[in-house]
């Protein structure tokens, strides 16, 4: 459970760093064209959510610029609207994943493709690092990269994770809203309270919890490579003015009189 709560935790901060750094990338036509699967997708969920909340869907603006493509008014549920909008989104992010990868990948799922245990890895943090590298590694040798589908995959939940980027208020709203239901079901376990549709696995073994870990650990991996892909493009421009040459008043090739 600990393990889970923390990777769960991992990738909310990863979809706030994406959502710092994307700034306004996804506002302009071209970028709406490139990564359309993913905004789509979100779009969608969003609207989802709403309608559960109450809150108001203002326009829909497919590739006009410098808007959003889905544009939403406040949520009328004070306090509590907003965490469960997004404990909404979050999980409805992850249900697409795992029903994307059922769909083109079905052998991968089937895998042994995991996050490590962040906390319980038999050889400490050290070993956790491996972990982390061999998380990368695995994905390439598990996944056909031959066939369209897995590319296709890769980019719709890559494109996704770009469009779930969380800005400050939705990251503290999902922390809320999780760590409430995180923290309920850990009290209800402390009071040794069992529901019988929970009982002997009965509601792990009906949702595939492997091919759910699975899913979530690709959805997590996604989630980075979006982060890292926005930090390149934020420090591309910073490289370019450190190393670039600076001007010279001097022609090349003319010597200057002492």
């Amino acid at each position: 459970m600990t393990d889970t709560t923390i990777s769960l935790g991992l990738w909310i901060l990863l979809l706030w760093g994406v959502g710092l750094l994307r700034m306004n990338l996804l506002v302009k036509p071209i970028t709406k064209i490139l990564f359309f699967p993913g905004l789509f997708l979100e779009a969608m969920i969003r609207t989802i959510a709403c309608l559960v909340t109450g809150t108001p869907i203002e326009k829909l603006r497919l590739f006009a610029s410098q808007q959003p493509l889905l544009r939403t008014g406040r949520c009328p549920v004070q306090r509590i609207g907003v965490p469960i909008a997004m404990v909404i989104r979050l999980l409805l992010t992850f249900v697409c994943t795992l029903t994307l990868l059922k769909l083109t990948v079905p052998t991968f799922t089937e895998g042994e493709y995991g996050l490590p245990a962040l906390l319980r890895h038999p050889e400490g943090l050290n070993g956790t690092g491996l972990g982390l590298w061999a998380l990368f590694t695995d994905l390439r040798q598990m996944l056909d990269l031959s066939s369209p589908l897995t590319w296709f995959a890769i980019y719709t939940v890559l494109t996704l994770s770009l469009a779930t980027g969380l800005n400050t208020v939705e990251f503290f709203a999902s922390c809320w809203g999780w760590g409430a239901i995180i923290g309920g079901v850990s009290f209800v376990g402390w009071l040794d309270v069992k529901f019988s549709f929970m009982g002997r696995g009965w509601f792990l073994e009906r949702w595939y919890l492997h091919e759910c870990w699975t899913a979530f650990s690709f959805l997590v991996t996604m989630t980075f490579l979006a982060l890292l892909f926005l930090f390149t493009l934020q420090a591309l421009p910073w490289l370019a003015t450190r190393f670039r040459p600076k001007p010279t008043s001097v022609p090349q090739g003319m010597a200057i009189e002492g």
